[in-house]
């Protein structure tokens, strides 16, 4: 499920710290493409030449040349649009948040209260 690494083949996103051997690591790999971190690296040492073909594959296995690349382009650009989403979704909350703590003081400024002479106190 993942590409060998040695000096004749050296990865160029897959290593120690980016590899799908184990679930908690493969989440993290794909946590760290959806944030953009050499995901084009990944997808490049999944698409090896020299890999073993078949079912019963354990290391340095082949991926379809067509499923990686669509499977990768798909995943970063869904995860961008989310991340970009989230970004717009927190700005939107603080901005109504600032308008809504301005308003009240704006609006004194703008109409201040009018008082007549029966609610102000008698001079001394």
């Amino acid at each position: 499920m993942y590409p060998e690494c040695d000096d004749e083949h050296p990865c160029q996103g897959l290593g120690e710290h980016a590899h799908f051997r184990s679930f908690g690591m493969a989440f993290l790999t794909l946590f760290r493409i959806a944030t953009g971190d050499n995901w084009n690296g990944i997808m490049k040492d999944t698409l090896r030449e020299e890999c073993e073909e078949g079912d019963d594959c354990l290391r340095n296995c082949c991926v379809s040349p067509y499923f990686a690349p669509l499977f990768f382009v798909v995943f970063v650009l869904m995860a961008q649009f989310v991340l970009v989403n989230v970004v717009v979704a927190v700005l939107m909350k603080h901005l109504e948040e600032s308008h809504k703590q301005v308003s009240p003081t704006v609006s004194l400024i703008l109409h201040p209260p009018s008082h007549s002479s029966q609610d102000l106190p008698p001079c001394p």
